[in-house]
């Protein structure tokens, strides 16, 4: 799926390391809570938590798609996508595990349009929760 001209090692690819990294950061850290300290007598504050992998991009330059349903030449990618991911990976206790993960890929120059949209899908989220 993603290909670097310089090197022929799959774990040498720019978006192998990226996504490797983004997933097993996420894995590792998505039972262990805020890093965000609370203050005290503020303990039950914090009703949930949403943690997803994201890769940014400096740019999308060299990133091309292709729609495999209508045959046509490669295109360059002009915004923020998603890519879906299995992953297989080993835990601490050494229990083999296979988990369907979305990423968000997203171009340096579209970070703040990026950060808006989850700011307006957390306060959903919110308004929800409380109902």
């Amino acid at each position: 799926l993603f290909a670097d001209e310089r090197s022929k090692a799959a774990e040498n690819e720019a978006f192998y390391k990226a996504l490797n990294q983004s997933l097993n950061a996420l894995i590792y850290y998505r039972n262990k809570g805020s890093i965000i300290k609370l203050p005290p007598g503020r303990d039950g504050y914090v009703k949930s938590i949403l943690t997803f992998p994201v890769i940014i991009c400096n740019s999308f330059e060299n990133l091309y798609q292709v729609d495999l349903h209508q045959s046509e030449e490669p295109s360059q990618i002009q915004d923020n996508f998603h890519m879906e991911v299995n992953y297989a990976y080993v835990d601490a206790r050494a229990n083999n595990h296979n988990e369907y993960f979305l990423l968000d890929v997203v171009s340096f120059e579209m970070l703040d349009s990026f950060l808006k949209k989850i700011e307006t899908d957390t306060g959903l989220v919110s308004f929800f929760l409380q109902t």
